[in-house]
């Protein structure tokens, strides 16, 4: 949460040596399908693949969660994996605040 914008959400490749390499790609929640669009077009061509919707719907739901719950401070979902039965998140961390 930004302190002046409110919820941001980032979207990028994971890992400590991408992070150094490419910047997120950051929108203003309530995000919406052109934003998620535009974030996806952002990763590198072929990272999301046909998963792209399932990926789509993870930003949309971080998104209204972080609008209907103003006591999250920051939520981290990292690495996200995207597989045939659907997105599965392998490690998050919800960070509440005051």
């Amino acid at each position: 949460r930004d302190p002046a914008f409110g919820p941001v959400v980032a979207l990028g490749p994971g890992g400590s040596e991408v992070e150094r390499l490419a910047a997120p790609a950051l929108r203003l929640a309530p995000l919406d399908l052109h934003d998620v669009d535009e974030m996806l077009a952002g990763l590198a061509p072929g990272l999301v693949g046909d998963e792209g919707p399932a990926l789509a719907a993870v930003l949309l739901a971080v998104s209204d969660l972080l609008m209907g719950a103003p006591q999250v401070a920051e939520i981290d979902v990292n690495p996200v994996r995207l597989t045939p039965s659907g997105p599965w998140a392998l490690d998050a961390l919800v960070v509440l605040g005051p």
